[in-house]
């Protein structure tokens, strides 16, 4: 769960190409020794997913906010619901528990789990209606 490895590593070629053509934009620059294959589109959706899950990220704290849930709290629920790692609430914050937590919160933990589950980038491809014309 949350944010994949090959996203993040293919985040930071992409951005050593921009970074090296920010410094001398007259420069031609061959892909050979960057490391990186030149495909735009993948570091294009990595964006897109890094920030489809912040987005995520504070909709839910927002969420836990205005259930009456602490902020601390908040946060170790949003990212162990997301990242699918339901040992962190245990490792991160001994003093939540869940059973006592109010309907709202429970609802909110509910749609971050299975935001979780869900690749983020899959629900944007269902509800991108170009993709249902092809």
């Amino acid at each position: 769960g949350g944010i994949k490895l090959l996203r993040v590593a293919s985040l930071l070629q992409h951005s050593r190409v921009e970074i090296v053509q920010l410094s001398s934009p007259r420069r031609v620059i061959s892909n050979k020794g960057t490391g990186f294959n030149g495909k735009i589109q993948n570091a294009i959706w990595a964006w897109v997913f890094f920030m489809t899950f912040f987005l995520a990220i504070a909709v839910l704290l927002l969420g836990f906010a205005l259930s009456g849930l602490p902020f601390e709290d908040g946060v170790v629920l949003t990212i162990a619901a997301l990242a699918n790692t339901g040992p962190l609430v245990e490792v991160a914050a001994r003093d939540i528990d869940i059973l006592s937590l109010s309907t709202l919160a429970k609802a909110i933990l509910i749609v971050a789990m299975a935001l979780g589950r869900l690749e983020t980038i899959a629900l944007i491809a269902i509800f991108n209606p170009d993709i249902w014309r092809k």
